[in-house]
């Protein structure tokens, strides 16, 4: 039997055992991870290479902007098949933007976001764009973008500001996931897709006490372009930052970084640069959260959305007063509906007439007042 100052070493040395051994797994995790980040690097490499020159062509001719990444040709179309198996299809007016209903009211709207403020998965008079039309009798443009973060959003808005376009009001879509996208300046490095291999953009990152714009966007279509873009832009990229630890975290917390300061800190300096660009030019902003599939399910179970704290702290800005926040899962509406499958895809028919629906309200009071009558359904019903 071991003396009691002989049994304390033993536990000691027992317990020094444990926590070499605790710790030699924390360094080989995090050493997988760092080396992940190299082999990860590479392997975005071997996507760029892997891209076909009648590729590279078509996205040049078709979709390539040296300032945003990507963006709409006028006159552009294309028929797809969406989630539920039906052809939907859209068409880019000579201005840009996606067609929607005409109106020859006075009221000037603008709209710009992603996927879900374009539309995806539904036909160009199913858009909450379209229905918005007709239920305030305004002309209401669709410049959303496919894949775009709040930040390329909002710099596309800049964009034709300062070409000289004027509105009366501007909605900013911000689907939940989009914070991701502005951490983010290569978007194979969220994905991980080589499909994603087109998608440089622009990203703010901070600069003495504040942001500063750096645009990791190819100048050329070429894979040596690309290479060296991508090489730049894995320098301030968060998720190639991200630990095994935090990567869990982050799946566990639906897949965004809503809980991350750096990301919220970020948001919160774009809200506040459209809030200055509303100021400035004298339109009333509309700040518009659409939350993703994830979020509605959520809310079919009572749960909150990942985002409502940021959503309370914009509400509560007191800096923030021309602009209005409207946020889609607060709404009342049928969850399993609200998609073009349940809890997947983008936002249905159904769901763009509820967005329509809550827009409807906000904007009413500078439309133009000439006896309108909204569309059935523009409610949300």
């Amino acid at each position: 039997m071991l003396k009691p100052s002989r049994r304390r070493l033993f536990q000691l040395l027992v317990t020094l055992l444990v926590a070499l051994v605790v710790g030699g797994m924390w360094l080989a995790a995090y050493a997988v991870h760092f080396s992940r980040v190299d082999l990860d690097v590479s392997r975005y490499e071997d996507f760029i290479r892997e891209i076909s020159d009648e590729n590279l062509r078509y996205f040049a001719q078709a979709m390539y902007d040296a300032d945003l990444g990507w963006d709409f040709r006028p006159g552009d179309q294309k028929t797809r098949v969406n989630r539920s198996g039906a052809d939907w299809s859209y068409v880019i007016d000579e201005l840009g933007a996606r067609r929607s209903a005409p109106q020859e009211g006075a009221l000037r709207v603008a709209t710009y976001g992603d996927s879900f403020t374009f539309c995806d998965e539904v036909n160009d008079d199913e858009t909450w764009q379209h229905f918005l039309s007709i239920a305030t009798g305004s002309s209401v443009q669709n410049f959303g973008v496919m894949g775009y973060g709040t930040d390329q959003a909002l710099l596309k808005l800049e964009r034709h500001l300062e070409q000289g376009r004027e509105f009366d009001v501007v909605i900013l879509g911000l689907m939940s996931g989009d914070i991701n996208r502005v951490m983010n300046g290569f978007r194979p490095f969220i994905t991980g897709q080589r499909e994603t291999a087109y998608h440089f953009k622009p990203m703010f990152v901070p600069s003495g006490g504040g942001y500063r714009l750096l645009n990791f966007v190819p100048q050329e279509v070429k894979r040596s372009a690309f290479l060296e873009s991508m090489k730049r832009a894995s320098r301030h990229d968060f998720w190639l930052r991200r630990s095994p630890a935090e990567t869990i975290e982050i799946k566990a917390a639906g897949g965004m970084v809503w809980q991350y300061e750096e990301a919220t800190s970020k948001m919160h300096f774009l809200v506040q640069r459209f809030a200055d660009l509303a100021q400035r030019n004298r339109f009333k902003g509309v700040l518009l959260f659409i939350p993703m599939p994830g979020e509605v399910r959520r809310k079919s179970i009572g749960q909150g959305s990942h985002y409502q704290a940021f959503v309370d702290e914009v509400e509560a800005a007191a800096s923030l007063t021309q602009i209005d926040v409207v946020d889609v899962f607060d709404a009342e509406f049928d969850p399993v509906r609200f998609n073009v499958e349940p809890f997947d895809g983008h936002a249905s028919v159904y769901g763009n007439r509820v967005i329509a629906g809550l827009l409807q309200r906000v904007i009413s009071p500078f439309r133009d007042k000439s006896g309108v009558t909204p569309v059935e359904g523009a409610s949300g019903g």
